[in-house]
């Protein structure tokens, strides 16, 4: 890629169906439109680029933040009422103001460093 004049970065990625050290994506993909000089990326399989998802919930969104980054997490944040149903990781009964009543992907799960933890929070 850089001799086809793409100013490439790699990166670290959790790719389990690929053996370390291999690339396993790349951005622009191949056969997309794309300019010489753009900044184009290699996603290595990386087996130490996953993490544990920490317990987030009943956590103000300041400290679930805080919290996930500390994990090499990054954060999506949904404000909406806890009414209950909702599937997934969730504690019901959790109805505080800026508290966090539901995570996706679950605590314990492995999940790739960088990726982006879903935290639900009531108004």
């Amino acid at each position: 890629m850089a001799k086809a004049g793409f100013n490439v970065t790699t990166l670290s990625q959790y790719c389990p169906s690929y053996p370390q050290g291999t690339v396993c994506d790349q951005t622009p993909s191949p056969g997309s439109p794309a300019t010489v000089g753009q900044p184009a990326y290699l996603y290595v399989s990386n087996d130490q680029a996953v993490n544990e998802v920490p317990m987030v919930l009943g956590r103000t969104v300041d400290r679930a933040k805080q919290k996930l980054a500390e994990y090499g997490y990054k954060t999506r944040v949904i404000v909406k009422q806890n009414t209950g149903g909702y599937p997934g990781c969730q504690d019901s009964s959790e109805t505080g103001s800026g508290r966090v009543w539901l995570q996706d992907p679950c605590a314990a799960a492995d999940y790739g460093k960088g990726s982006y933890v879903t935290i639900y929070v009531n108004p």
